[in-house]
């Protein structure tokens, strides 16, 4: 999971990262709240390359993350900071 608020120049990165390490994992990304348009950028890239992207309304990293939590469909999730 990862939570992401104006993290555009770093995500794909992050999930480019994730995905080469362990192929096939499942990536949540939560977008809480970003205004930049790098980032909305990169969540469409994120989503172009498999992860599944959820948004939110600026509720700070703790609840993006139990957001990322319930729509895991693993019972492990490893979090993860762009």
């Amino acid at each position: 999971m990862i939570p992401c608020f104006n993290s555009g120049p770093w995500l794909l990165e992050a999930v480019r990262s994730v995905m080469q390490a362990n192929p096939g994992t499942e990536i949540v990304i939560v977008d809480d709240g970003s205004t930049k348009r790098s980032t909305a950028r990169a969540l469409a890239g994120a989503e172009r390359l498999g992860a599944n992207v959820l948004t939110s309304s600026n509720h700070a990293v703790a609840h993006a993350r139990s957001l990322a939590i319930a729509h895991a469909s693993t019972p492990f999730v490893v979090p993860l900071d762009a």
